[in-house]
């Protein structure tokens, strides 16, 4: 029974990751839009609306679990790895 809350969890964890990654992609995607746009010929309304959005994402972070460990898609990675590094500590010991 504890299988499927792990395999559950994992999954969650995964989806969770794979979103905001898609997020700080979209970010990086509109502050390369807007400073594109804000170069091209456009009125002065439209320069300040971009000039506002690449200003609010320049303080965009990324997100994190209590400030130890960012959220985006290396995390299951790091999760796997260090598991697989825990599995093998144990199996020395078992072997000595």
């Amino acid at each position: 029974m504890w299988n499927y809350w792990i395999l559950r969890n994992l999954l969650i964890l995964s989806i969770l990751c794979w979103e905001c990654e898609k997020l700080y992609l979209a970010f990086r995607e509109s502050r390369v839009v807007c400073t594109i746009k804000s170069v091209s010929g456009c009125s002065k309304m439209e320069k300040k609306i971009y000039k506002d959005i690449q200003r609010v994402n320049r303080n965009v972070t990324k997100f994190s679990a209590c400030g130890w460990v960012d959220i985006d898609a290396t995390l299951p990675f790091a999760l796997v790895a260090t598991i697989f590094n825990y599995f093998l500590v144990i199996l020395q010991f078992f072997v000595l």
